[in-house]
């Protein structure tokens, strides 16, 4: 089935013809374009987060590789330093020039405040190692050559810190600094004031090896990679589907490593799970996973925010009885305080409808707001 808002408007118009702009707002098909255009505008919204993130280092490995010479052989020291300072002194026509062009008594552009701020910044970079292509490395020089300028490619290469005083260390793709700056748990234990720093090797004995391979995938791709179920066949009505609790489980670990940008995306995933019908209904986490995300977060998470949002707008009593002993008690009283204050503003409804779950929910309201997140 088509999902793409493109192609889903190419479906129909194929079924409807010049029909298209007269569907019924409940129609099946005017569901499936709404549907389509919230996946697009979600998709955009994270690619722009993504490439934000990932664009200095991108530009980065591409000034090397256009630099690369006609024919491959290993740089010697001199030749990388060399290169490392040209890409330092890159931008300082720009800066001249803008610095030429301001009045006296006038601010400095924002322009000019970027550009001289990052120029300090790699400036400190090259004094303690500068990240780039290990361009002494014949495979890895093959591989940069050919590189087509994706992100994940970079993986295939190999890479090293380079300081000014000439000292050569090996480093590790994504650069420390993509993820430290994401995750004050990695910064911290990088340090190498540590052993985890000074091995660059950082145990994490309470996390399974499945839910660190996706934060990792998720760290290089931007995308979190997961089996969707497309059916509720063999399930108990009280019974999660499988994705649930295994989306509690890697939102413990961003919680665990401080990862707002990584939580943000497990809760996009959570929310774009929960509209998207199964069997004709909307699917719903329950007791399980409830119970992992309270364990493991503390009051006023907006991961608990949801499940108790997601009861009240959208749950019946069957979904706590027979059995309310299983049930986490802190979600009870959150849950007990929510449907007072939903009785209060007289606005209570049980909701299964995939369109009107997506107008009745602020998608927003679930994301951790911090500059980890927004960069």
């Amino acid at each position: 089935m088509p999902s793409k808002l493109a192609k889903v408007q190419k479906h129909v118009s194929k079924k409807k013809g010049s029909k298209i702009n007269s569907l019924h707002e409940n129609s099946r098909d005017a569901k499936r374009l709404r549907n389509a255009g919230a996946r697009d505008d979600r998709v955009s919204r994270l690619g722009a987060v993504r490439e934000k993130a990932n664009r200095q280092w991108l530009e980065r490995v591409f000034f090397f590789q256009d630099r690369l010479p006609d024919t491959l052989h290993p740089l010697d020291l001199e030749s990388i330093q060399a290169l490392i300072t040209e890409y330092l002194k890159r931008n300082d026509e720009e800066i001249e020039q803008l610095k030429a062009e301001r009045r006296v008594g006038r601010p400095p552009s924002t322009r000019f405040t970027i550009l001289e701020q990052e120029k300090k910044v790699e400036g400190k970079e090259y004094e303690s190692g500068f990240w780039v292509p290990n361009l002494q490395d014949e495979e890895t020089l093959t591989r940069l050559d050919g590189w087509k300028g994706d992100w994940i490619s970079l993986a295939n290469l190999r890479f090293l810190r380079v300081d000014v005083g000439g000292m050569v260390k090996e480093s590790q793709f994504p650069p420390r600094a993509f993820y430290g700056s994401r995750s004050p748990f990695f910064d911290a234990a990088l340090n190498k004031c540590w052993k985890e720093g000074s091995d660059k090797k950082v145990a994490l004995p309470q996390d399974q090896p499945h839910v660190v391979t996706l934060y990792i995938q998720q760290l290089y791709s931007g995308k979190i990679h997961i089996t969707k179920t497309r059916t509720r066949d063999g399930l108990d009505k009280h019974e999660n589907i499988p994705e649930y609790p295994l989306l509690a489980e890697l939102l413990v670990f961003g919680e665990r490593v401080q990862d707002a940008a990584f939580k943000n995306a497990v809760m996009d995933a959570f929310l774009a799970r929960i509209i998207e019908p199964m069997d004709g209904l909307c699917s719903f986490p329950v007791t399980t996973t409830i119970d992992t995300i309270y364990k493991s977060t503390m009051s006023g998470s907006v991961a608990r925010q949801l499940m108790v949002d997601v009861h009240v707008l959208f749950g019946y009593e069957h979904w706590i009885t027979p059995r309310p002993e299983d049930h986490n008690k802190e979600f009870l009283m959150d849950l007990a305080r929510g449907m007072m204050e939903a009785r209060a503003e007289g606005n209570w409804q049980p909701i299964q409808n995939a369109a009107l779950v997506m107008s009745v929910m602020d998608f927003d309201r679930y994301h951790q707001n911090s500059k980890a997140a927004k960069n």
